[in-house]
């Protein structure tokens, strides 16, 4: 046979017992919070949190800040296509449609052993860039050059044609 056993009554259930905290006549100290030096030029704006003395590895959290978005630009160039007997060189006027600070503005060749580009500055103008691009070698053909900012970019064409005789 089976033995069924009843429910107990509500107010006869008995509780765990809670130990009851006992004083202890030694406090033992808090450790202090240290904080980590953070590496120098560290890619991320990074910042070393309090470590405790039992933990040695540093807490880093990286700017959580959210990125700029950056507003879309034309580029304009004083010429989109160039003509240059093998040898010469010419210059190009390269800026933007609303007139931004051209910091970060880099330019490169489809084939830089043929043709060259390079920035020559010019003080206290940040708008416009005076860049001059160079044929290298006696290659002749027609070759790229792309200016690039974070906003937008433009493409040069180069025609190198040769000397003339």
């Amino acid at each position: 046979r089976r033995k069924h056993l009843r429910p107990s009554h509500p107010t006869s259930r008995k509780r765990p017992s809670t130990p009851t905290p006992e004083a202890s006549p030694a406090v033992s100290p808090t450790p202090e919070a240290t904080v980590e030096p953070t590496p120098e030029g560290s890619p991320a704006q990074a910042q070393a949190l309090p470590t405790s003395t039992s933990d040695a590895r540093p807490r880093i959290v990286a700017d959580t800040a959210e990125p700029t978005a950056i507003k879309p630009c034309v580029i304009t160039l004083s010429e989109i296509r160039l003509s240059m007997p093998s040898g010469d060189e010419r210059g190009l006027i390269v800026g933007t449609e609303d007139d931004r600070d051209l910091a970060g503005l880099t330019a490169v060749s489809d084939s830089e052993k043929d043709v060259a580009v390079r920035e020559v500055p010019v003080a206290g103008i940040k708008s416009r860039s005076l860049f001059v691009i160079r044929s290298m070698t006696q290659r002749t053909g027609i070759y790229h050059i792309k200016f690039s900012l974070p906003c937008g970019s433009a493409e040069a064409e180069v025609t190198v044609e040769p000397p003339p005789k």
